[in-house]
């Protein structure tokens, strides 16, 4: 009876890279900004996004019940727990990593920086490393393509053995 062989292929790609948040080594993400996947991520997520933000936002315009102001609260934090819980599933999905975990400790998704709530920030602060890489290995491989082509599409090319 013959052994079979397993062979390993490393391919080194896909290979999540460590970001400090802020510059504090104990806040810690790990992230693949060359992931082309998450422009389809993003484009999931973005309408569920939306409709977070509106029943947020819908939390605040319910008049409090007068005579139940203990059940109106435990139904207000409830259903906010719930849309923040959401809300940091999706931003998790988006970057296939706890990004919130780290990024927002124990506060919530709803949080306002500078008049943005803070999964907006997150969004866009870490949308831009994607972006930038994504744009400069696009550039890179688009350059080599151009100087192996070049060859075949100089107009002054002559074919071999043509006269």
């Amino acid at each position: 009876m013959s052994k079979a062989t397993i062979n390993n292929i490393d391919l080194n790609i896909s290979v999540k890279q460590d970001y400090t948040i802020n510059g504090n080594k104990d806040m810690i993400i790990k992230l693949n900004p060359g992931d082309m996947h998450i422009i389809t991520r993003l484009n999931e997520i973005i309408p569920q996004l939306n409709e977070l933000e509106t029943k947020y936002q819908a939390l605040f315009s319910t008049e409090p019940n007068e005579d139940d102001v203990d059940g109106t609260l435990a139904t207000f934090s409830t259903n906010f727990k719930e849309l923040d819980n959401q809300t940091r599933e999706l931003v998790n999905y988006l970057f296939d990593y706890d990004v919130c975990g780290v990024c927002a400790n124990g506060g919530s998704m709803f949080d306002l920086q500078d008049g943005e709530y803070r999964f907006s920030v997150i969004i866009n602060t870490l949308m831009t490393l994607y972006e930038d890489t994504i744009t400069t290995e696009t550039e890179k491989m688009l350059n080599k393509m151009k100087k192996r082509v070049e060859k075949y599409t100089n107009r002054d090319h002559k074919r071999k053995g043509s006269k």
